[in-house]
């Protein structure tokens, strides 16, 4: 009985043992510091001497598990130069764009790094030149648009006289942000625009314009003034020289006639015009610069009852029935008077001044598709062409021409 007991005895107390002993406790996460270098600054030098105070800002950076015990600012590797407080740093930073790097350290080695960009900029103005455009050609005798703006450090736009512009040929061009000048001097300017803040700082932008003559145009044919008939060729002969004397075989040329557009690239091309009335021809030539010249005659395009209706009339058949002294229906196409004061089962062919109103133009018109093409012999165009400048006779009173 009492080897029992012992046995018991000596178990619980190995039990015990076991159950009270030592345990192993888990040391903390290590957290690292966070550096926070501060915002971006943007200063201005204010009294010109090159350089500006400022205060690199650290005081953001976090404490990780250990306590920060150090603050490091370089630039390029190199240690800023100031006067330190926690977190804090003042310095003068020179005009310009500057990247400083802190570098934290806590009490157990570890760091972490942030960057903070200081950008110092000069006291004079701002100067933009938005016009002219730099390297562009204008033409003597035509206004030059001028346009700019100026921004002091204050970012208060600059006006009136304290923006001047300034050419190195013609001298000063006038105050303010907008100018014209038509009277500028051949040649290669350099033009300035100058703002002056009211602490009497300067800022300046320049931009190379060059000053030229156009081309000289002259238009040899057609002569103005001349009459032509509708779908007649008309021959378009110029010349386009440098006034400098200079080569023109690279110029742009372009022959234009109003209400018909484009004509020709050549100086000398044909022209075919299928609009009755007067026209503008015009002949253009760009030089290197693209500087335009221009010349100009005005002809007048005629369509003709005799060369363009009643030939047509006759191809289209309708004399057959609609001649002599009793023609079909009491129309008699035959003739211009029998077109012009012809009636027809509903109402007057043609009215003069008004194509709408005669029966005639409807009826062509509601035989386009019956009627299209025509032989070129007749007419070298269309038929809804036709038509069309027939209704512009009519319009124009249905001359007998």
């Amino acid at each position: 009985m009492k080897r029992i007991c012992v046995a018991l005895l000596l178990g619980v107390a190995v039990s015990l043992a076991t159950s009270c002993g030592s345990e192993q406790i888990a040391e903390p996460e290590y957290r690292p510091p966070e550096a926070e270098a501060g915002p971006s600054q943007t200063l201005w030098d204010r009294d010109g001497n090159g350089s500006e105070p400022a205060i690199l800002d650290g005081s953001g950076s976090k404490r990780g598990t250990g306590r920060i015990v150090g603050y490091q600012w370089t630039e390029r590797g190199v240690p800023v130069i100031g006067w330190s407080e926690e977190g804090l740093l003042h310095i003068d930073v020179p005009v310009g764009r500057h990247t400083f790097v802190l570098t934290i350290t806590d009490d157990t080695g570890r760091s972490d790094a942030d960057t903070v960009l200081v950008e110092v900029r000069d006291p004079d103005p701002i100067v933009t030149i938005l016009k002219p455009g730099e390297g562009t050609a204008h033409v003597t005798g035509r206004y030059v648009e001028f346009r700019g703006r100026a921004v002091d450090r204050y970012e208060s736009l600059l006006t009136g006289t304290h923006l001047v512009w300034v050419s190195d040929i013609d001298g000063e061009l006038g105050t303010g942000s907008e100018l014209k000048r038509d009277d500028l001097a051949p040649g290669e300017h350099t033009v300035t625009l100058k703002g002056t803040d009211e602490d009497g700082f300067v800022g300046s932008a320049s931009v190379e314009i060059t000053l030229v003559d156009p081309p000289i145009v002259t238009i040899l044919e057609p002569e103005s003034n001349r009459s032509f008939y509708w779908a007649e060729e008309v021959d378009l002969v110029g010349t386009c020289s440098d006034p400098e004397g200079g080569p023109t075989w690279d110029w742009a040329v372009e022959w234009y006639v109003s209400g018909d557009g484009p004509a020709g690239r050549e100086l000398e091309s044909v022209a075919e015009f299928v609009s009755p009335g007067s026209h503008a021809v015009t002949l253009e030539c760009v030089d290197e610069h693209g500087v335009a010249g221009q010349a100009s005659v005005t002809i007048e395009v005629v369509f003709s009852f005799a060369a363009h209706i009643q030939p047509v009339i006759e191809a289209l058949g309708c004399p057959e029935c609609h001649a002599g002294t009793d023609p079909a229906g009491g129309t008699a196409l035959d003739s211009y008077e029998g077109i012009t004061e012809g009636v027809g089962a509903h109402g007057p062919l043609v009215v003069p001044g008004d194509a709408m109103q005669g029966t005639l133009v409807g009826t062509l018109i509601w035989g386009w598709g019956q009627h299209d093409p025509l032989e070129p012999e007749v007419v070298p165009y269309p038929y809804w062409v036709w038509v069309t400048a027939l209704s512009w006779w009519v319009n124009a009173g249905a001359p007998n021409n």
